[in-house]
C-alpha cells in the first residue's frame, strides 16, 4: 500500500513494487503509516483494513497507546494548526523536508479521556462518511447533468413547444402578494 494524503492507505501500482516484501513494513488495522518525506504535505493514513497491510520500507509505521489514545480521535487532530506547527519545528531539510519519528513524538497532546475521545471519534467519522456520501451524490448528478447536455447539445434530444424555461425557475414568473 502507499499514503494518498486524500485516500489514506491505497494499492500501489504493480510496477512500483518491490519483487522481495520482506523489508517491507507491516500496518495493523488502527496504526499509523507516513512517508517522512511527505508527511509535511499531509501524507500521514491510519489503516481501516480489517487486515494487515504493507508498507514500503522507507516508511515510518506507529501505533497510538490504546489505553491512552483512540485512533480514530487522532486521526482527526492531523491537519489541526497545533499539527502544522510542530511539523513545521520538527522538519529537516532543504530542499524536502524530512519527519523522523522522534521529532514526531517529542509532541505534546492534551487530550480528552478515552471515554470522550471514542465518542468523538465516532461522530467525526459518521460526519466523514456523510460527507464522502454526499460527495458521491453531487458526482452522481453531475455525471447525469453531463449526460442530459450531451444528449440536448447533440440534438439527440430536443424539446417541444410545450417547454417553458421561465417555469423553471424559482422566483421567476410568480405573482407578487
Amino acid at each position: 500500500m502507499g499514503v494518498l494524503k486524500s485516500e489514506g492507505l491505497v494499492p500501489m501500482r504493480a510496477h512500483v513494487m518491490a519483487t522481495d516484501l520482506r523489508r517491507y513494513k507491516v500496518v495493523p488495522t488502527g496504526a499509523f503509516a507516513y512517508n517522512p518525506m511527505r508527511l509535511n504535505i499531509g501524507s500521514i493514513a491510519v489503516s481501516e483494513h480489517s487486515d494487515n497491510v504493507l508498507v514500503s520500507p522507507d516508511y515510518i509505521v506507529f501505533e497510538a497507546r490504546r489505553s491512552v489514545a483512540d485512533p480514530n480521535f487522532l486521526r482527526f487532530f492531523v491537519g489541526t494548526k497545533k499539527w502544522r506547527d510542530h511539523l513545521a519545528l520538527a522538519g529537516s531539510g532543504s530542499v524536502r523536508t524530512r519527519i523522523y519519528y522522534d521529532n514526531l513524538a517529542e509532541m505534546v497532546l492534551r487530550i480528552p479521556s478515552l471515554e470522550e475521545q471514542r465518542k468523538i471519534g465516532t461522530m467525526l467519522m459518521a460526519l466523514k462518511d456523510d460527507v464522502a456520501a454526499s460527495e458521491a451524490t453531487l458526482n452522481g448528478l453531475r455525471q447525469q447533468k453531463r449526460a442530459l447536455m450531451q444528449k440536448l447539445l447533440t440534438g439527440e434530444w430536443r424539446l417541444d413547444e410545450r417547454f417553458d424555461p421561465v417555469a423553471l425557475q424559482p422566483g421567476v414568473g410568480e405573482a407578487a402578494a
